[in-house]
């Protein structure tokens, strides 16, 4: 064991000026002679994303992203279902620079109060609020350096940290390619919640400084309130924000329950596709995030930016998929690929897949079920090699 001090999840390693740095919960850290040192503290990741893929930039800054607290600003049951609403009654989306919010509340049933006092009743949330706090139209929320939903930047030891990018819900996926332009992938918004969004598409985006994607009232550049988005049992989304930035447009879009993940390129003749792009999927986590049972992702995708076409490069056979609800379980894999490295030579591409989970349905909603020894690490190198 190299190390033990850290909080799961444990999202991404990094290797830079002879430190390994890591991306683990609420925190980015080094690794210094078999202990843990926190550069970094106090993200906000207490909810149901967190911070994630870390890549170096031009400037010799580190770059990763910062996912959303709720699936699409309101806190809500779903929270309490996901499991931090309880240990974390106050925590709520951070916004990332001042916004003003059209005031609206949401209803949903009070899973605190029933567990306190053994009764049933409902309470109203307000956007970018704790659990159960409203608040009236024109209110401005504060921006701030430890956003949520967005993409940060720090010096290498850890200071100077800021917001570079906002408006993203997911994260995941940030790296800097050859053309020294900054990409991310990013997971769309689910039907669940007191504010459900339908057929919501996770997304590849090309990151500028200061840029706004979208969220939480734009999906791939689209307004949330199209009928769309609009879920089986309700309306279609209203906007949060009284008053919206310049949205950007995504580059490529993924269908929905993808869970796109991390990203890396190929710079090297050793593997081929130099200069080409590399992204993992780690599949649906239906009916967790969805209302029906529907496969998508599970894959890494080889993808051609110069002509904007994904390819499929690493996904299990058909023939060799388990049975329906199981077909990522019962199989030699891949089952869920997670994360993305090129060996320093760059004649070997390194994919971890974290092996089978499965959402069981029961009495308080549905439940994760992993299969511990299940996750490998493939190495994939050109045919010859």
């Amino acid at each position: 064991m190299v190390a033990d001090q850290l909080s799961g999840p444990v999202t991404d390693l990094l290797w830079h000026q002879h430190q390994l740095y890591i991306s683990h919960r609420g925190k980015i850290s080094v690794l210094e002679k078999g202990k843990v040192r926190d550069l970094v503290t106090d993200l906000p990741s207490f909810g149901d994303h967190h911070n994630n893929q870390m890549s170096v930039g031009p400037d010799g800054k580190i770059y990763f992203g910062q996912g959303s607290a709720t699936n699409s600003g309101v806190v809500s049951v779903d929270n309490f279902l996901l499991g931090w609403l309880s240990p974390y009654p106050d925590f709520c989306d951070q916004s990332g620079k001042d916004i003003t919010l059209r005031g609206q509340a949401f209803e949903s049933a009070d899973p605190l109060t029933a567990l306190a006092e053994n009764k049933a009743r409902t309470v109203k949330t307000s956007a970018f609020q704790s659990f159960g706090k409203t608040i009236p139209e024109d209110t401005v929320v504060k921006g701030t350096n430890r956003a949520t939903g967005a993409i940060l930047r720090m010096d290498a030891d850890g200071s100077n940290l800021e917001m570079y990018a906002w408006g993203l819900r997911n994260p995941f996926g940030v790296m800097w390619g050859p053309d020294k332009k900054l990409y991310a992938s990013d997971n769309g918004a689910d039907e669940r919640g007191s504010r459900p969004i339908a057929n919501a598409p996770d997304n590849l985006w090309l990151i500028k400084e200061g840029g706004w994607y979208g969220w939480p009232d734009f999906v791939s550049g689209i307004p949330v309130t199209d009928e769309r988005f609009k879920p089986k049992n309700g309306p279609a989304p209203e906007f949060l924000l009284k008053e919206h930035p310049e949205v950007e447009k995504p580059l490529m879009t993924f269908e929905p329950h993808t869970s796109v993940t991390t990203i890396a390129f190929s710079r090297s003749p050793k593997f081929g596709f130099e200069g080409q792009m590399f992204m993992a999927a780690s599949g649906d986590f239906s009916p967790g995030t969805a209302t029906e049972q529907k496969r998508a992702g599970y894959w890494v995708k080889r993808i051609d930016l110069e002509t904007g076409t994904a390819h499929d490069f690493l996904r299990t056979r058909p023939d060799a998929l388990g049975p329906k609800d199981l077909e990522y379980v019962m199989t030699a894999g891949p089952r869920r690929p997670v994360g993305l490295r090129f060996s320093p030579h760059g004649d070997a591409l390194y994919v971890v897949d974290i092996g089978a989970v499965v959402f069981m349905r029961s009495g308080t909603g549905p439940t994760p079920r992993p299969y511990p020894g299940s996750g490998v690490v493939w190495r994939i190198t050109r045919a010859g090699n």
